[in-house]
């Protein structure tokens, strides 16, 4: 009995609503593949607010909104999508924080000048579809790469979420580098696989002041970051023009300029620069 409360408390019960059904499994064999032991619970017409939930995953481009906030307005809508429920037992050893740990880490609030680098997946929906199982292995491999380069120049992944990873340095050229680096071994990893199976990130930088909290960055900043790894090509790096300035006579690379983009949800144009990688030279079509 006692082991059975054990292993009850250990569960968390994430929630997913997503307007792609198989949204759900991926998120559920992602996490097989990291060694939690999931059960996919059954779809339900439209997510409950007032049921407590230890994470809520949403397809939405909206980042600093609230999850209870984005439910409700997806129940006035009455269009949510799949909706599922999941229960994942912890592995050994990884020990949940207390409530009162997490009420008094919630409360620090700090802000900060750091270089934000986000990454994203090309056409990773495409990928998926394709060979599902095969794509989340090498993403997990990939997404290792990133950890071992990021924490080599002295930075951190503050997110990881599907196919994004979100990192923070120091220094803008300790990021550039580690970009650089991470795309040319991700690219020769690519090289043992057919072209139509490559799995390339865009990447974008950029430096900013952004809010700290509970370990995650958020502000304009970020945001920016993901929006310059959208004009990146697959592969490729897309940086401001603080970054630009920063690195232009430190790191062994060339630039080119594209001038004042306008990017989505960001209010004002931003001047970005690409980097000249043999690593983008390969592109998907969507």
């Amino acid at each position: 009995m006692a082991e059975q409360q054990t292993a009850m408390a250990d569960q968390v019960h994430i929630l997913i609503v997503d307007d792609e059904p198989g949204i759900g499994e991926i998120i559920a064999k992602y996490l097989t593949l990291h060694g939690f032991i999931v059960a996919s619970g059954e779809a339900q017409a439209r997510p409950s607010p007032c049921d407590a939930k230890d994470l809520l995953v949403l397809d939405c481009g909206a980042p600093e909104d609230s999850g209870l906030a984005l439910t409700r307005q997806l129940e006035a809508r009455g269009n949510v999508g799949a909706v599922r429920i999941h229960t994942v037992l912890r592995r050994p050893g990884r020990t949940p924080p207390s409530r009162n740990d997490a009420a008094i880490s919630s409360a620090k609030i700090t802000r900060k000048i750091a270089a934000i680098m986000a990454a994203d997946v090309a056409f990773f929906s495409r990928l998926v579809a394709d060979d599902e199982e095969e794509t989340l292995r090498v993403l997990s491999a990939y997404q290792d790469i990133f950890d071992d380069f990021v924490d080599r120049y002295g930075g951190r992944v503050f997110n990881m979420a599907g196919d994004s990873v979100m990192s923070e340095f120091n220094s803008a050229v300790e990021a550039m580098r580690a970009a650089i680096d991470i795309q040319e071994v991700i690219r020769t990893h690519n090289l043992t696989h057919p072209p139509h199976r490559w799995l390339q990130f865009r990447i974008g930088i950029t430096i900013a002041d952004v809010v700290e909290r509970r370990g995650e960055l958020l502000g304009d900043g970020v945001n920016l970051a993901a929006r310059l790894e959208s004009l990146a090509a697959p592969g490729g790096i897309c940086i401001s023009r603080a970054v630009h300035e920063a690195v232009v006579n430190k790191v062994s690379v060339m630039f080119r300029d594209l001038g004042e983009q306008t990017v989505k949800n960001i209010p004002t144009p931003v001047h970005a620069f690409i980097v000249d990688l043999p690593s983008a030279v390969h592109q998907l079509e969507e």
